[in-house]
């Protein structure tokens, strides 16, 4: 193939008026409400993360006088809000309490009248405390079936 100046000229030009194009759009592109877009990503969340095995720090511990815990999981660089509702609750061997390290299995959601993300826990477990500079007592722990 023949290298063509006007040819490239012609599709620089051509290029150069779709973005300008795009850029001053005479029809403006409908906003979606803002329960539509937490509608939509509780949507996306709930299929890509359907259940899910997560460790974390106890804070923020709540129980509610219907039988549910509400808490917080956090490690040093995030936060996630969790509920356990009572009939989970019954099969948990321990009681929560704020500082206890964790491991959580349940499903990932958007609470859409706060627009946060929170983790229903249909499990917990106390988690293994051990030395982070410990690397072999870390790969013998993540070898481990959790059940």
């Amino acid at each position: 193939m023949s290298y063509d100046p006007a040819r490239l000229i012609g599709f620089r030009t051509h290029m150069q008026q779709s973005l300008l194009a795009s850029l001053f759009e005479e029809t403006e592109r409908l906003p979606l409400s803002v329960s539509d877009l937490t509608a939509s990503i509780r949507g996306t969340l709930e299929k890509g993360f359907a259940l899910v095995w997560v460790e974390g720090e106890i804070s923020n511990f709540r129980p509610h006088t219907s039988g549910h815990w509400y808490f917080t999981l956090k490690d040093e660089f995030a936060q996630l809000r969790a509920a356990c509702y009572r009939s989970s609750n019954q099969r948990i061997r321990f009681r929560p309490e704020d500082g206890l390290q964790v491991r959580a299995r349940g499903r990932v959601s958007v609470y859409e009248q706060k627009g946060e993300i929170k983790q229903a826990k249909q499990e917990l477990k106390k988690a293994i405390e051990i030395n982070p500079g410990n690397r072999e007592a870390m790969s013998r722990l993540a070898s481990l079936p959790v059940d």
